[in-house]
Parts: C-alpha cells; structure tokens; sequence
C-alpha cells in the first residue's frame, strides 16, 4: 500500500502539492466511497452506450488475503488476526469490431471488481448494463469459467435486462474446458492412449460435440471393463451442463472470442499486481473501495470520476 501512496505523492509534488502518506490514504478512501454512493455509471462518458455494438462481457474471479481483526492478543499484547484467501470478482466490458478484435481506438474498457457475492456482482453489472442500452447491441457475448452460480445469476440478469437471446452468445473459456478434458482422460490406463483420446476429445470439443465426447468415454471404460466411478461421472457432467457453450469453432466463424483471456489479463492487472502481493493483506471494506478507484484508474476512467465528483461536493 505504502508504495502506491508513495508514487501519488510524488505525482502531487509535480504539481506544488505536498501531504503525508496518511492523509493520502484518508483521501483515497474519501473519494472511493463517494464514487460508491453514486454507482458505476459515473465513470461513463456523456451519452455512451452499447446501442448496435458487438458487446463481450468477461467475469472472473482473483485471490487476495484479508486481514481480520480475530479480538485476541498475543503474549506481547499485539492484536491477533486471520488471513484467509478471499475472491475478489471482476467484470470487464469491451467492443468488438468486425473482424473479432478488440476495438481500442475508439472505446474505453469498463473494468469493475468487487468483493461481494457473485449474486451483488452480476446485479451491479446489470445495472451498468442497463445505463448503456444493452438491449439495444448487436451482440452481447458472455464469457466466463464454469462456476454455477455465474451462469445462473448472469441469465436472471439479461432476463431482467429483457436481452434478445438470439442475440446472446454464452461461451465457457475454451482453456477452462480443455483442463476438464485432461482430467477426464487422466482417468484412462495407458499414457500413450491417453494422448491419443486427448487429441480427439479436443477436436470434439471444438466442434461443440460434448455429446460425442460423453459416449466415447463410457465406451472406453465399458471395454475396460470398469465402471464410473464418483469423479469420473463429476468430470461427465461438467460438459453434459456447458454442451450449449462450447461450439468454439462456430463462435470463431462469427468472429467471437473462444477464451477468456480479456477478463484474465483484466484481473492479473487489477487484482494480481496490486493486491496479491507478498505479505499483502487488506481490510473487506478498504479493499471494496480501492478495487473501484483501480478499476477507474486502469480503464482510462479516472478523469470521469473526478469530474463527477466535483459535481457532485
């Protein structure tokens, strides 16, 4: 923490401004929460919307440690605490072009991160979805792993949004499926087959034809003479559920994205550099509000939420 506070002094020395690293971090606070109050739609700019855009909405969630005051002392009479792994949620929403692309000339990415559940997640980006005419895009492609809780609460809010479906395209990241597959064939005997039926399964799971991939499986083992066992049926599932999701050679034909790398990179930028660092541990209610100025921030959003709250004192 002392480090970022540390560069904004020096930002503000630039300029003939001198503080001290704490009244620095009262000051990000302050205006983090005052961002909060009035939602997510200060950061857009003046009449932007998502009306006739190729839209891509990624979600994805990171790793940070908290820091929780357990109301215990140590012999030396320090306070004792608990650091537990916590997720934070992150949301991107991007253009794409023609061709596929990401269109960065143009438009400005929209981050948002949050350490609520997916639940208050997915509602607060349904609002923001909302504010930017969603129901009026091109296109609206989801992207995310195969968390249910994402993909239950992310039709609960197009639905509330009243989306066209037939202008939503869900996809599970193509890498997260391909992981499934190597744990699935994992569970044959011979290393050698094994890469064999990993090749074909791929070239199934390209083509969408999760179906296929299920019956081959329980032939193989039928031969083997085997049974299914617990996590082989786990792993079955997983593309039984997701087998409307990963048709990633049509989505390449329409010139979608077949991976989740937009949401990943946003959350190694938002999350990773900033707030998983070593012995790097942080307050629930801190770490809400400097996840929304960071997310301001390295979306190129930052002049939006000072202008508004400039407005808004």
């Amino acid at each position: 923490v002392n480090i970022s506070f540390a560069v904004g002094l020096s930002l503000l020395l630039l300029v003939g401004v001198r503080s001290t690293r704490g009244r620095m971090r009262d000051l990000s606070i302050c205006l983090a929460k005052s961002s909060l109050e009035q939602g997510d739609t200060i950061l857009l700019d003046e009449s932007e919307s998502l009306s006739g855009k190729r839209v891509v909405i990624g979600f994805d969630g990171g790793r940070t440690r908290m820091r929780e005051d357990t109301g215990k002392r140590n012999k030396q009479g320090n306070r004792c605490y608990n650091t537990p792994w916590r997720e934070p949620k992150v949301m991107v929403i991007q253009i794409l072009d023609k061709d596929g692309n990401l269109e960065r000339k143009h438009h400005l990415p929209i981050y948002l991160g949050t350490m609520k559940s997916t639940k208050k997640a997915m509602e607060r980006l349904g609002r923001l979805l909302k504010a930017l005419n969603i129901q009026m895009a091109e296109h609206v492609q989801f992207i995310a792993d195969g968390a249910k809780s994402i993909w239950s609460n992310i039709v609960k809010v197009f639905r509330q949004l009243k989306l066209n479906f037939s202008k939503v395209t869900m996809t599970l990241d193509y890498y997260h499926a391909v992981q499934h597959l190597h744990v699935l064939v994992g569970f044959l005997p011979e290393k050698e087959a094994q890469h064999i039926v990993l090749k074909t399964y791929k070239q199934l799971l390209w083509q969408g034809k999760a179906n296929e991939i299920i019956t081959d499986f329980k032939q193989r083992i039928r031969k083997l003479k085997g049974k299914l066992c617990k996590d082989m049926k786990r792993e079955l599932n997983f593309f039984k559920k997701h087998r409307h999701r990963i048709n990633y050679r049509l989505y390449k034909k329409r010139k979608l994205l077949c991976g989740s790398g937009l949401v990943e990179s946003t959350v190694r930028r938002v999350v990773n550099l900033r707030f998983k660092g070593t012995s790097c541990f942080w307050k629930k209610e801190n770490l809400e509000k400097l996840l929304f100025l960071r997310c301001a921030f390295l979306a190129g959003r930052w002049d939006n939420l000072l202008i508004a709250n400039q407005l808004h004192s």
